[in-house]
């Protein structure tokens, strides 16, 4: 249903390629899940829409993709 629900399973494919392909963890990837997720998979690339509604139409949120950003550098220095 979404990355987070899906994380063991992503987990074990990733460690089932040893690196022969990429697995990238998608829907519903935000900031306030993605260290969660990255933690528990072990993934190193994701895919978000990071998208916002403003004036009937759907749009990246910029803030959003900022702290994904940000969240994912902070455990690269841990």
């Amino acid at each position: 249903p979404n990355a987070l629900e899906g994380a063991e399973l992503i987990k074990q494919l990733i460690k089932k390629t040893d690196d022969r392909i990429i697995i990238m963890p998608g829907s519903g990837v935000r900031s306030d899940n993605i260290t969660t997720i990255a933690e528990t998979t072990g993934a190193t690339e994701f895919h978000s829409s990071a998208r916002i509604q403003t004036d009937d139409k759907i749009s990246v949120d910029e803030n959003e993709v900022r702290k994904i950003i940000e969240k994912l550098s902070s455990l690269q220095r841990n």
